[in-house]
């Protein structure tokens, strides 16, 4: 499809009127849901070390299902919810609080969320064989689960389904009701059996487990996507992560929902079949303030301030108005991943394309493929690819460093988060990895400092026991300010307390004491740098980031092909223009920059382009 301007910012819906604004309630502090607060901007408004050094990290949590992972209480605890049916509570620093294991047979495969009680929710599911009927069905049991703060089991209630195949991946978020009594708010999708319908339910409960809310919001008798890629039959599945030379299936949670920042008893989100949706619970049911085609928006939406609703696609980015009206547009290689809203005000992307895209800005390597996005504090962001935790610097995007994951870990699976202390959490290869704040002001002759800046708090304790200071949550000026170098320190080997490698290029740092010898490189893990691109490149044929062949169609549903699909990909490979376009039709299995595989018997590919600047 093409977009014109005019149409990106004419499009308008009927205004509501009469709509009832609530204050914006105190959020609890921490990381308490997927995306890190309602409002899904993937983000916290405080300091950071950049992630540097792993001082921890936990082998007995289980496995997880990719886009699920852990969320952090404004008391610095950590929750996860594993695919074996068991949540585990542990401290900031990873010493065990509690856990508790669900009945047999469930699992979880979706982020739990944290009420500003500590009460923790976690969505379950069963899948089993139905010998009641004649012929047997594989049925879904879907429950919602409650637990104290201390890990005492408050309930565990079925939630009501409208058929078999549930698909229960969604993140969980907390809304509000009329009265500000928080809800515990999700999507589920629905695939009954021997079926090709979708059906996406959205529901709210109480936090002592009643139903508040339940409404169906979209279905379709033949799915379109592949963000539908965890329910039987789907027809298109997205791309395998890539790395080690190889191809790793993924499996693409259902997107969840954000709420609205000053109104939070709105929320927005993609239906994953055709629509964008926004509700107002009323205190007794849903009511549908306004419907969109999403056209080509692939991702769960974050909302920027009180206005703006983001959603990442495959060609585009858009944004809607808390009317429905699309008022901001850019052309972008996105993905699935949703937006990141930095608290500097950029807007962040990533893409399969080993890219992080800033919005009306610049795109840089991330140094790996990832299926999640990018989270962000004032002054880092954090990035998980399969080799490890990548940190940029969040006022002007240089490049600060990568962690190495250890023994053969791989993530690009699941966001970091960020607790309200400034540790950094992260999951790669079913370990979850602990990133300590450094307080201390940055010395070039050890790298347990990490070159990040620090408060007046100083380093480490006066007891010199070792543990980290809180940082302060105010705007420290050197941050964005502080002089670069070109290296710092850095560890080449690892050993058993840091678990990998360390690389550093332009730390953010305050600079104190003498520069030691540089560090040794490793040739077969240079820092991510930016090569010096050729000025123009012929690619015959141009491949896509998993090694098929490039589809000529920019679209998920192959209908609108030709030379802008060439385009795209020079300008997804730093490039600015394309030329000696070759178009053709070919026996192959092509892919689309956006993930969508072609595959029909013959599927139309770019079979040779020029890019160059």
């Amino acid at each position: 499809m093409h977009w014109s301007r005019w149409f990106l910012h004419s499009m308008m819906l009927p205004a509501l009127a009469g709509a009832l604004l609530l204050p914006q309630p105190t959020q609890a502090d921490g990381w308490p849901v997927a995306r890190g607060n309602p409002a899904a901007t993937g983000s916290i408004n405080i300091d950071t070390s950049a992630a540097q050094l792993a001082q921890s990290y936990r082998y007995d949590i289980g496995t997880f299902a990719d886009g699920s992972g852990p969320v952090v209480g404004s008391d610095g605890r950590v929750v996860l919810a594993n695919e074996q049916g068991k949540i585990v509570v542990t401290e900031e620093s990873g010493n065990p609080v509690w856990d508790r294991q669900l009945n047999s047979g469930f699992t979880i495969k979706s982020t739990p969320a944290i009420a500003s009680n500590g009460n923790v929710y976690v969505l379950s599911s069963r899948k089993y064989t139905d010998h009641r009927v004649s012929p047997a069905v594989q049925r879904v049991d879907v429950e919602i689960n409650g637990f104290d703060p201390g890990g005492g089991w408050l309930f565990h209630f079925p939630v009501p389904a409208p058929s078999g195949g549930a698909i229960a991946t969604a993140p969980l978020n907390i809304m509000r009701a009329p009265d500000g009594a928080e809800l515990i708010v999700f999507p589920i999708r629905y695939r009954p059996p021997a079926s090709t319908a979708t059906i996406l339910h959205l529901y709210a409960y109480t936090l002592t487990g009643s139903l508040a809310a339940h409404v169906p919001v979209s279905s379709l008798v033949t799915p379109i996507e592949g963000g539908m890629s965890g329910a039987p039959g789907a027809p298109t599945t997205p791309a395998p992560l890539v790395y080690d030379g190889g191809s790793h299936p993924v499996s693409l949670p259902v997107p969840g929902v954000a709420v609205r920042p000053n109104d939070p008893t709105v929320v927005v989100l993609n239906d994953g079949i055709s629509k964008i949706v926004s509700y107002r619970f009323d205190g007794t049911t849903f009511q549908e303030l306004w419907r969109v085609d999403r056209e080509d928006a692939l991702s769960a939406p974050a909302i920027k301030g009180s206005e703006t609703t983001l959603f990442n696609g495959t060609t585009h980015y858009l944004g809607f108005s808390a009317l429905g009206q699309v008022n901001r547009a850019g052309d972008i290689i996105g993905s699935y991943a949703p937006p990141t809203l930095v608290p500097t005000g950029a807007v962040v992307f990533i893409n399969r394309l080993r890219r992080m895209i800033v919005a009306a800005g610049g795109m840089y390597d991330i140094g790996g493929d990832s299926i999640a996005p990018a989270v962000a504090s004032r002054n880092f962001i954090y990035i998980s690819v399969p080799r490890g935790l990548v940190t940029y610097r969040a006022s002007d995007f240089q490049f600060v460093s990568v962690y190495d994951w250890a023994n053969g870990d791989r993530g690009g699976r699941s966001e970091p988060v960020i607790g309200p202390n400034g540790f950094i959490y992260a999951l790669a290869g079913n370990k979850l990895y602990t990133f300590f704040p450094n307080t201390g002001p940055a010395s070039r002759g050890n790298v347990a400092t990490g070159g990040v800046v620090g408060g007046d708090v100083g380093g480490n304790d006066a007891g010199d026991t070792g543990q980290p200071k809180p940082m302060h949550n105010a705007v420290n000026p050197a941050i964005l300010t502080a002089p670069q170098a070109t290296t710092d320190g850095g560890s080449g080997s690892g050993n058993a307390v840091t678990g990998g490698k360390v690389f550093q290029a332009q730390p953010n740092a305050i600079l104190n004491g003498a520069a030691p010898a540089a560090p040794e490189q490793v040739p077969e893990q240079p820092p991510l740098q930016e090569a010096a691109l050729p000025t123009s490149q012929q690619f015959d044929p141009p491949l896509t980031a998993s090694g098929k062949a490039l589809s000529a169609c920019v679209d998920s549903d192959f209908d609108d092909c030709g030379k802008a699909a060439a385009r795209a990909f020079c300008e997804s490979m730093g490039f600015t223009k394309a030329s000696d376009i070759d178009i053709d039709t070919k026996k192959v299995q092509a892919e689309t920059l956006g993930g969508a595989l072609c595959t029909a018997k013959k599927c139309k590919v770019v079979d040779k382009v020029t890019c160059s600047r």
